[in-house]
């Protein structure tokens, strides 16, 4: 049931600067774009619904929590086709007695509309996402001002073809948890510049030589130019590989891999200082993510997660390299994931990212 406050009418100044950042997973990515925002909010008369807070628990708290926010993020990204603004919530706000914490979500209804706060209502309540119907008066503090990015659905691609193996099924079931719903495209329609209609290209797992003998050099050139011209590149496990690999020619990030570990064992990663938004309501060290053959990088400033107690198996050297790294391409992002989706999508759940032109 929804927990009604009072608050005073708000209306919304946004003052939209561009954010140049790109989330990644350890696993999977949803990308919905995203536009850094100041939103203060202002009083003023009135009785109408302002929005509601969809607030966000961390992993830690259980199964329980892990699935209501699966759930928080399918409700966004339905809000969002259906043309709702939405924005993701980049520092804690208190409002009252509640303190709705970063990662959390602000629908807020334009002009106070009582249809759309009732649309977005009724949707929370279908899916069974708890959320804090914010009425229009009394500011506890005045006049806050909420830190937050705006939201933007977009679309995404996923390459399926010869030796992806389950890769990309995996991908696009989890993005479909999340109300994000993905298509395939094979190194043909690549070739004839299916990417013009996608945002964010995701490359799975399988045999980066069959990948890269299958696009060929006018699949890489697309590729290249695609991610150059703003677009956003997912690179796993193999997918990494095509990317960074000097032999493979499509020369997104300029990191090769620094070393390999042993194929079938579990490892544990940890997240750099600064919380990137990926890993908002993890803790520090993330464990028990099997490792397919991926590369491992250097740990240098495009890290977001290192490699943290490596099995005794692996040859020494390994422990501290980079499992995770986002970088820029041009106009566009790349970010790049050691581990095999096809075994860590059932673990890493998919949460409303970013590759922000």
């Amino acid at each position: 049931m929804p927990h009604p406050v009072a608050m005073g009418t708000v209306m919304a100044e946004m003052n939209v600067k561009t954010f140049s950042h790109t989330v990644v997973g350890l696993a999977l990515i949803v990308v919905m774009g995203l536009v850094g925002v100041k939103a203060t909010a202002q009083t003023a008369e009135g009785e109408g619904i302002l929005g509601l807070f969809v607030p966000v628990g961390t992993i830690s708290d259980g199964s329980s929590a892990y699935a209501e926010q699966l759930r928080a993020y399918r409700l966004v990204n339905m809000l969002m086709r259906l043309g709702l603004p939405a924005f993701w919530i980049a520092e804690p706000f208190e409002y009252e007695d509640d303190m709705l914490p970063r990662g959390s979500f602000w629908v807020p209804a334009p002009d106070g509309t009582p249809s759309v706060a009732a649309l977005a209502q009724e949707l929370a309540d279908r899916l069974g996402v708890p959320y804090t119907i914010v009425y229009a008066r009394r500011f506890a503090s005045g006049e806050p001002r909420i830190s937050a990015f705006r939201l933007r659905p977009v679309s995404v691609a996923v390459y399926q073809g010869d030796r992806t193996y389950s890769g990309a099924a995996d991908i696009a079931s989890s993005l479909e948890l999340v109300g994000v719903y993905p298509r395939y495209v094979t190194d043909i329609e690549i070739r004839r510049g299916a990417l013009d209609d996608y945002d964010i290209l995701v490359m799975p797992g399988g045999a980066q030589d069959v990948q890269s003998y299958a696009l060929g050099p006018a699949g890489k050139a697309n590729i290249r130019s695609f991610v150059e011209s703003g677009g956003g590149y997912l690179g796993i496990c193999a997918g990494a590989y095509l990317a960074s690999a000097p032999q493979f020619e499509l020369n997104l990030v300029d990191a090769p891999s620094q070393g390999r570990g042993v194929i079938g064992t579990w490892i544990a990663v940890r997240q750099r200082p600064g919380s990137h938004p990926l890993f908002r309501g993890y803790d520090d060290m993330i464990s028990d993510l099997y490792y397919g053959g991926g590369p491992n990088f250097v740990s240098d400033h495009r890290a977001i997660a290192v490699l943290e107690g490596v099995p005794q198996s692996w040859k020494p050297g390994l422990q501290g390299l980079a499992a995770v790294i986002e970088d820029t391409c041009g106009s566009g992002c790349a970010a790049l994931v050691e581990s095999s989706s096809r075994h860590c999508c059932s673990r890493m759940h998919i949460r409303p990212g970013v590759i922000a032109r």
